[in-house]
């Protein structure tokens, strides 16, 4: 919630209305038996899908 109200912040700074533009936040997570490489896998960028 608070990245949210941040971006409306700026944009209202900026003198932008966000109000109708659509909002997406990407998270990156990994499910790995082993914690150092589900680490590596989200820390490298690597896609797993």
């Amino acid at each position: 919630m608070k990245l949210l109200l941040a971006v409306f912040e700026g944009a209202a700074a900026a003198g932008r209305d966000l109000a109708g533009t659509e909002k997406m936040i990407g998270i990156k997570l990994s499910f790995d038996t082993d914690y150092a490489m589900a680490l590596e896998k989200t820390a490298s960028g690597r896609r797993c899908h």
